[in-house]
């Protein structure tokens, strides 16, 4: 996406930086978690779809939803929409006690089964990384976020802790 394109050209720059430290948030909350495994395409989903057949979800990446398509149905299977609620309402921090009940009824068997089998989605990086690394990766000094208009709450949550061990953080929208 956006993101990565960004990170790309300023690594293209030839500005002195460890091709490490020019990176999505996610790749940073990845890292810094030691790399976890995660289920959101391939074998996991077929593994899924196997365990909750009433929820199957399509193949291809479980990805954080598009702001414009979230929750819309896009997907063909029964679960597509669930999870597309169910990372919408993540990625808004929204109290579960205000998710409808259907969404939190495939958040429990969605999360218990990720927990089973350790893994984790896109989502679960940002919150995990939140929860679990208080600082930046390489304790860096400088947190520079472009393309800020496309980060979520969650995401946004993570960079101000972030930012809070940092002498200086940028942040650039459209």
């Amino acid at each position: 996406g956006a993101a990565r394109a960004a990170a790309v050209e300023v690594a293209s720059m030839g500005i002195d930086l460890d091709r490490e430290s020019v990176a999505t948030l996610h790749a940073h909350a990845y890292r810094a978690l030691g790399r976890p495994t995660l289920c959101v395409s391939g074998p996991p989903i077929d593994a899924w779809n196997e365990a909750s057949p009433q929820w199957r979800l399509s193949g291809g990446s479980v990805a954080a939803p598009d702001k414009d398509t979230a929750g819309s149905g896009q997907g063909r299977q029964p679960g597509d929409r669930l999870l597309a609620s169910y990372l919408r309402y993540r990625a808004m921090l929204r109290p579960r006690e205000l998710w409808p009940v259907h969404v939190s009824a495939f958040a429990a068997q969605y999360e218990t089964w990720k927990r089973v089998n350790d893994w984790l989605d896109f989502a679960d990086v940002i919150d995990e990384a939140y929860e679990l690394c208080p600082r930046a990766p390489r304790d860096a000094d400088v947190i520079f976020i472009d393309e800020a208009q496309d980060h979520d709450r969650a995401e946004l949550r993570l960079v101000r802790k972030w930012a809070e061990h940092c002498e200086k953080l940028v942040v650039v929208g459209d």
